[in-house]
């Protein structure tokens, strides 16, 4: 193993000259706020994900909040969410007064587990009116099982797709891109800097429902609606309540340039999770990667298992370590029923496979800005540092 290396961060966004240009040119136009490359940038999205809208907005918890009121969800009403992802995803339906049923996941993949939704829904019945499964590292949940539970029962689907931008999955022998809302109402996207591309900060919600995407982009402006009044030029009218989530020119003419390079960017990490596979193969049984499913994913994480027993040393004690030898990692994440708030709200919840993904969980590097020579250090880190415990 060579020295240390120049901290390698667990997540980083690639800027290029060309990006750096497109937001040079909204600068020097005459319009910077939401403008004509909003929408362009809106177009390209939902061409690259194939669907018929995409509404851009402020960040990819606007998009989750947006989505949640575009469906006039409510006081009462129960949403599931899996307890394994971001604050975001749960507390969008808490904005507007419903509650949070957490379900439990998959401990091999953290992934939303269809059978526990299943009994979810048999025991709540029709108080649920939707689900939000999230994208997890990159990887699809079994979509079209939850949307088959789902729709009969007026459930609607929300897709957290903040770590699958570019990730496609199978229906039979159908590749399905991710966005496209085959099996789901909508779906939310984050282009903050650590995702696979960005705009700064920023999301966006897809749709194929034109009535749904004419509410958020409402819902993104105040709630405000314009027309065309020749005797009133200026007018407007607000019918409900929204908020100022737009997206700006400037943030969406990088987004547009970043949309150029998914393809690009799914590559780079498509081979990095290829070498990472080979080389943690030393590690094994007490390190592996996180389960996959069938699909096509643009790995917005990699996340591995570990036998903090087995290694005799606490995660916190492997992160500082790694730290030391200039690897970054992180924890993907922490059970959102945990959390002192919804605590406060629900009581103590068993979700034993949240508990037990939960408990092994970390997340190592992977971005655009990664080199194959990269992953080997980082994975020889690994071994030197527990051999050493």
């Amino acid at each position: 193993m060579t020295k240390p290396k120049p901290k390698i961060p667990y997540g980083r966004q690639k800027i290029g000259n060309d990006d750096i240009e497109a937001v040079v040119r909204v600068l020097n136009a005459d319009l910077i706020t939401t403008g004509p490359v909003t929408e362009q940038f809106e177009n390209s999205l939902a061409k690259v994900v194939s669907t018929k809208f995409a509404a851009s907005c402020s960040s990819g918890t606007a998009a989750l909040h947006l989505a949640v009121r575009s469906l006039q969800i409510k006081t009462n009403d129960l949403v599931v969410v899996p307890t394994i992802t971001f604050l975001a995803t749960a507390n969008a339906p808490r904005y507007v007064g419903a509650d949070v049923l957490f379900c439990d996941v998959d401990p091999d993949t953290g992934l939303i587990d269809v059978s526990s939704f299943h009994k979810l829904c048999k025991q709540y019945g029709k108080k649920i009116v939707a689900v939000m499964p999230v994208h997890l590292a990159g990887q699809t949940p079994d979509l079209k099982s939850i949307f088959e539970i789902a729709e009969p029962r007026g459930i609607s689907v929300i897709e957290d797709a903040s770590h699958a931008i570019g990730s496609r999955y199978f229906d039979g022998a159908d590749e399905i891109p991710v966005g496209s809302c085959v099996h789901s109402s909508m779906t939310t996207f984050s282009f903050h800097p650590v995702k696979n591309i960005t705009m700064g900060e920023g999301g966006a919600v897809t749709t194929n429902d034109i009535k749904l995407d004419g509410k958020i982009k409402s819902l993104r402006n105040h709630g405000i609606s314009k027309f065309h009044n020749n005797e009133r030029p200026w007018d407007y009218k607000m019918d409900e309540i929204g908020y100022n989530y737009r997206t700006s020119d400037i943030n969406c003419a990088l987004g547009l340039s970043q949309l150029d390079k998914i393809k690009k960017f799914s590559k780079t990490r498509e081979k990095l999770v290829s070498t990472y596979d080979k080389h943690i193969k030393k590690l094994f049984p007490v390190v592996k990667p996180i389960g996959r499913r069938k699909g096509v994913p643009a790995w917005h994480l990699y996340i591995v298992l570990i036998d903090f027993e087995k290694i005799k040393m606490s995660r916190g004690r492997l992160i500082h370590e790694l730290e030391d030898l200039g690897v970054g990692s992180q924890v993907h994440y922490i059970p959102v029923h945990t959390q002192p708030y919804y605590k406060n709200l629900y009581g103590e919840l068993e979700l034993p496979g949240a508990d037990s993904y939960y408990q092994k969980c970390l997340s190592l590097p992977i971005h655009a800005n990664m080199t194959e020579e990269d992953v080997v250090y980082i994975v020889d880190s690994i071994k030197v540092v527990i051999e050493a415990s």
